[in-house]
């Protein structure tokens, strides 16, 4: 745990150390700013709404891909990579601390965004409750999203190529609802299985449904099973 966490903090570092991380923050804030508070005037009623549909939108371009295409590939093209799995660390603490480190930058970012449910306070009565039953929502929504993103730089030491391998799995999982809407039967009922905007959307409504929870868990842990096998396999070789 204790090498875990220490890997945790030097990425965590590494992303302010760089202008990846405050470009990353600042772009996303204002995109989704702009576009909240164009939906939020439309509607003229105090509500969160477009913040919990933009904002998801938002964690499948650009937001995931750019934060994570870098964390294995550019290790693997430098060299470095092979330096740190030879230390005394386990390639499944490095996985972890990896994911951590990348799910407290999008802490840093969705703390950032209360910001916004503060100024619609202001104007209007919220409902706080549902309000952190959809941050839970994005919170586990990116927990998925950053594991299936390091699977991907696991893959490749070309960072373009895990940023879009990332973006086309993330936008078939969020858009499958849109993609395959005209499926029926088993087909439909896949596509509703996996979509994640369909099990995202209780979360925004307020609604905490441990199946969608167990859901995100399982579609993480999945994928970082993935990663650590895939870094174990280049001992093989």
């Amino acid at each position: 745990m204790n090498s875990t966490l220490i890997v945790a903090r030097r990425e965590f570092r590494s992303n302010f150390d760089s202008p990846i991380g405050y470009v990353v923050i600042a772009l996303s804030l204002f995109g989704v700013g702009l576009f909240f508070f164009r939906d939020y005037w439309t509607i003229n009623r105090a509500s969160l709404t477009p913040l919990f549909t933009w904002l998801p939108w938002a964690f499948v371009f650009p937001i995931i891909p750019a934060v994570t295409m870098r964390l294995f590939a550019e290790e693997k093209r430098t060299g470095t990579l092979e330096l740190l799995i030879t230390m005394p660390v386990r390639d499944r603490e490095v996985v972890i601390g990896k994911f951590l480190a990348t799910l407290g930058l999008i802490g840093v970012l969705l703390l950032l965004t209360v910001s916004y449910p503060i100024l619609v306070g202001r104007l209007g009565n919220l409902d706080w409750g549902p309000i952190g039953v959809g941050y839970f929502g994005l919170l586990l929504e990116a927990s998925a999203g950053i594991a299936i993103g390091l699977y991907f730089s696991s893959l490749t030491e070309n960072q373009i190529v895990a940023f879009m391998l990332t973006f086309i799995v993330l936008l078939f999982l969020f858009a499958a609802d849109y993609l395959f809407a005209s499926f029926t039967g088993v087909a439909g009922d896949l596509v509703a299985f996996v979509s994640f905007q369909r099990r995202l959307a209780p979360f925004g409504r307020g609604l905490l449904d441990l199946r969608n929870v167990v859901y995100f868990l399982s579609v993480a842990a999945f994928f970082l099973m993935l990663t650590t096998r895939q870094l174990e396999s280049r001992k093989w070789k």
